[in-house]
């Protein structure tokens, strides 16, 4: 049986995706390097999560080819060529079993240990056709946890056999990037105006019956616009991180709170960090707290800021899939793509407009020191990528409303 990936909640809430061998004891390289090298590095449970599936089907194959991973690397021995070209194809084509195909009746499972610990199945990669992007992740997650294995070899001369592996795998893990022609878009300023008149309380396009209901969307909606916080964020806030008299949100990375009822937990994906807030929309939330959300008395037992209004859990945190619930019902009446996700797209296109507009009054800002201001404010590392996509995005939007004026002119001349 192979082994499988499957979460241990400790007993303060924080989950870590594990390997289980098939007598369901946890591979204990694979958890010492999963805390030591990813989670105290800050890596997401999803990320870590990744990983430890590539390890996985790597040491399935090594299995399948007589030989463990771990044992090569603390003999100083290394992979041949033959070896090292065979894991990388495995991992580019490997497919994950679904999770019907992996467990019993039952998605939960006792793991021995203090604390009366549980763990669940993970489900499987359900698409039919593997990425390439995925498959060079895996083969770099795979030189990754080999590096680690290699650093603890006692002599030089089997760190250099070893890092010709290693190297090997990352050569393999490239993929060439081809920039597609349609990135994903944030919402147009005539769209974002329509959400915000459908939104508004009293406006007859509003999707929603209660006022609570509404009230709280209003402020959903106003407060992933204007922070441009992901899914997990939102609804993970809390009273204590928006502070009034400054005008700021704190956004923390916690782990899940045990006490949370939600069967779907918020996960902080990002950084922590604090966003500077406009006074309407401190208004609009210090509204919503103080009337909507203070008249439900399941609100009292947590302090989480959104919550359900109606149904079975009153007061209840509001689950990111009831979040997904709001965005759908938006959508099926405004007639156009949207999500709370899109809202951070938009974000960031308001961003490097508001850059823009300060270059043409005559205040430049650096390129670089304008990637280090939305990596901050969006919760990236100081050396994340990231914002080079929005920033291109806006470039090739520019350019193409730049052409059409060009054009405009080169017409009426005629």
């Amino acid at each position: 049986m192979p082994e499988t990936v499957r979460i241990v909640t400790l007993p303060d809430g924080e989950s870590i995706p594990v390997l289980v061998e098939s007598g369901r004891a946890p591979a204990l390289e694979t958890i010492r390097y999963a805390i030591s090298m990813l989670r105290n590095a800050g890596r997401a449970e999803g990320t870590i999560e990744s990983h430890m599936r590539a390890i996985a089907i790597a040491r399935e194959w090594a299995r399948g080819n007589c030989l463990s991973l771990e044992a090569r690397m603390a003999a100083g021995v290394g992979l041949e060529l033959r070896e090292i070209e065979s894991l990388s194809h495995t991992l580019r084509t490997a497919q994950l079993a679904k999770p019907a195909e992996r467990r019993g009746h039952s998605n939960v499972l006792p793991f021995p240990g203090p604390g009366g610990r549980k763990i669940r199945w993970v489900s499987g990669n359900p698409n039919p056709t593997l990425a390439p992007q995925t498959g060079a992740n895996r083969v770099r997650f795979v030189a990754g946890y080999l590096e680690w294995l290699a650093s603890h070899s006692r002599t030089d001369v089997a760190r250099g056999r070893l890092r010709e592996t290693v190297e090997s795998l990352n050569v393999r893990s490239r993929v060439r990037r081809h920039r597609t022609s349609h990135p994903r878009k944030g919402l147009s300023a005539e769209q974002r105006e329509r959400l915000f008149a459908a939104v508004a309380p009293s406006s007859p396009e509003n999707p929603f019956k209660s006022d609570a209901v509404r009230y709280r969307n209003l402020a959903v909606v106003a407060c992933l616009d204007q922070s441009g916080m992901r899914r997990g964020e939102i609804t993970g806030l809390k009273i204590a991180d928006i502070d009034f008299r400054k005008l700021t949100i704190a956004i923390h990375r916690r782990p899940p709170d045990p006490r949370d009822p939600r069967r779907e937990k918020p996960r902080t994906k990002t950084n922590a960090r604090s966003v500077p807030i406009r006074p309407e929309l401190a208004d609009i939330l210090f509204d919503y707290i103080s009337v909507w959300r203070r008249a439900e008395p399941g609100a009292r037992m947590h302090g989480y800021v959104f919550v359900s209004h109606g149904g079975t859990r009153p007061g209840a945190p509001l689950s990111p899939r009831s979040l997904g619930k709001i965005f759908d019902a938006l959508q099926r009446m405004l007639g156009f793509d949207l999500h709370a996700h899109m809202l951070r797209h938009t974000w960031n296109d308001r961003f490097s407009a508001a850059v823009d507009r300060k270059a043409k009054n005559g205040g430049q800002t650096a390129e670089a020191t304008e990637e280090r201001i939305r990596n901050f404010l969006m919760g990236w590392s100081v050396n994340s990528k990231m914002a080079e996509g929005y920033s291109r995005r806006h470039v090739e939007r520019a350019a193409r409303d730049a052409l059409d004026r060009m054009h405009e002119g080169l017409f009426e001349g005629e």
